[in-house]
């Protein structure tokens, strides 16, 4: 890891998802035109992710072995990519099941992108690019991360408090995935697919790095990021960046009818 392919790797993908991310926020003016490209990348990182399938079955004679996690959300990256499917595919209500699942794809994916092109597991063991497996695996991790950027530059979701509610959302769905996953590969005498690493950590060199932790230390960060966005940018109060309405968000504390705080104060976001 972190070899002259991967610092490579790293430069020309993080270069050029900011040179994407600057022309899109510079160019695009509409809703209809950001959609369109959230849409553009979460059917292509779906399409690199499965790609392996038409590479094996051309070069193997008309034989494709399929990976456990193209059929099944196996790890955290995989969730996220069809979360952000999902999100893609939905129009802009305003409710509050949108408003959660886009924000902890948003915040999620891009955890979730950076973790995998810094820390991919796979390159670790197989530090290449040349192998197909590992180069699609990296990209998928880039359009996956470029597409929940794009949704925080877009303005589809907004850094604040409520974000920590979506983020435990996200995290216990985590935990049910991988427990019924794990759960479903014991019963048909699978081999352990350690879904969600909740059977052992991700790096055997950080046996410290657990799921607890890692969701600990998620929450913690959302929590940071949130209280210093708006108190810093947004120039909130303490009593009211703590507030319930901050928290739960004012979509399920309050009526429809009823201003949020962010519609009766000024908007300087």
């Amino acid at each position: 890891m972190f070899n002259l392919q991967h610092i490579l790797y790293m430069v020309i993908s993080f270069g050029l998802s900011g040179v994407l991310v600057f022309l899109g926020t510079k160019y695009i003016k509409t809703d209809a035109g950001h959609d369109r490209v959230i849409r553009f990348l979460a059917v292509i990182t779906v399409l690199i992710h499965i790609s392996t399938l038409w590479v094996d079955f051309f070069s193997n004679s008309g034989v494709a072995e399929i990976e456990d996690n193209m059929l099944i959300p196996i790890y955290p990256c995989n969730v996220i990519m069809w979360m952000l499917v999902v999100v893609s595919a939905m129009r802009r209500r305003g409710g509050v099941v949108y408003r959660i699942l886009s924000e902890f794809t948003c915040l999620g994916g891009i955890v979730c992108g950076f973790i995998g092109i810094f820390l991919n597991a796979n390159f670790d063991s197989n530090p290449t690019l040349a192998d197909y497996d590992i180069l699609k695996g990296m990209l998928s991790h880039s359009t996956m991360l470029l597409g929940c950027i794009w949704l925080l530059s877009a303005g589809i979701v907004r850094i604040r408090m409520r974000n920590v509610l979506s983020t435990v959302c996200g995290l216990l769905f985590f935990l049910l995935d991988g427990f019924i996953v794990n759960s479903l590969f014991a019963k048909y005498g699978i081999e352990e697919c350690n879904s969600m690493y909740l059977l052992e950590p991700p790096f055997a060199s950080m046996p410290w790095l657990t799921t607890v932790v890692m969701g600990i230390a998620g929450v913690s960060v959302a929590i940071i990021l949130a209280t210093v966005y708006e108190k810093l940018v947004l120039k909130k109060r303490w009593v009211d960046i703590f507030s319930l309405s901050s928290i739960l968000g004012d979509d399920i504390i309050k009526p429809k009818d009823t201003p949020t705080v962010e519609e009766a104060c000024t908007d300087i976001d």
